[in-house]
């Protein structure tokens, strides 16, 4: 029991100086902004299409069952802000996080997993170069950037999608969807709700991601446990943290 708790001790402060260590390695070159650049492109805008189906259908889902509920109440005409306050608070961030989580986070522990692997970063400490500059902080930072980006589409993905069910299919007209959603949704309290989450999990994803990835073990069995690890402990801490952050902001109010 003990050296079990030992060993969950040690990685735990093994993570924390690899969070720090990354996070403090800046860059301090034009060319490693550059490769920021990059990796948003490779990360985020390659993700973008997914995201914006996978809101597309889920604004779509939510419509239908809230006017199903609420057209037992006689308040069939608020579908509109119901379905963008829990896209704007709830499912946008998480969802995003969850999918982001499966295609780049599983990608990003490979990728580290590989490079250790072929002893690339042997390569570069023997030539003196930062690894933690050129390949670490760009691809972190990018997640950061990438995830409340995505976010943000996939909760325009999912409003539009609902306004074109409930125009089209539920018969209400446009006034009444529009009026709904800013009657029932405030821009600070709930689209700032959802991006915050969001970047929260963007750094837990970077994080998780990047840290297994770094300490697999250096064959293909370790790179596969990398990528699973990756991707399940990145999605648990995604719902973990939902709801600490959703319980925090409640008692605020």
């Amino acid at each position: 029991m003990f050296d079990g708790l030992r060993k969950i001790c040690e990685r735990v402060g093994q993570s924390m100086m690899f969070f720090l260590s990354v996070v403090a390695s800046v860059p301090c070159r034009r060319e490693h902004f550059k490769s920021v650049s990059t990796q948003i492109y490779a990360l985020g805008n390659k993700t973008m299409v997914i995201i914006v189906v996978a809101g597309a259908f889920i604004g779509m889902v939510i419509t239908l069952q809230g006017h199903i509920s609420l057209e037992k109440f006689g308040a069939a005409s608020e579908v509109g802000g119901l379905t963008a306050y829990s896209i704007y608070r709830e499912m946008g961030p998480v969802v995003t996080g969850l999918m982001f989580a499966g295609r780049v986070g599983s990608l990003l522990a490979s990728e580290m997993a590989m490079m250790r692997v072929n002893e690339q970063f042997k390569c570069l400490e023997m030539l003196a170069v930062n690894s933690n500059r050129l390949i670490l902080f760009p691809r972190f930072i990018a997640v950061v950037i990438s995830v409340p980006a995505l976010n943000i589409i996939f909760c325009l993905s999912a409003v539009l999608s609902s306004y074109v069910v409930c125009t089209a299919a539920l018969g209400s007209t446009a006034g009444m969807f529009w009026n709904s959603l800013q009657y029932n949704c405030l821009f600070m309290l709930d689209m700032m709700h959802g991006v915050i989450k969001s970047i929260i999990f963007g750094v837990v994803i970077a994080w998780v991601s990047l840290y297994q990835g770094m300490f697999s073990e250096k064959s293909r069995l370790g790179m596969a446990s990398a990528t699973t690890s990756a991707v399940v402990l990145s999605s648990l801490y995604i719902l973990g943290i939902d709801y600490i952050v959703t319980a925090l902001s409640r008692s605020m109010l």
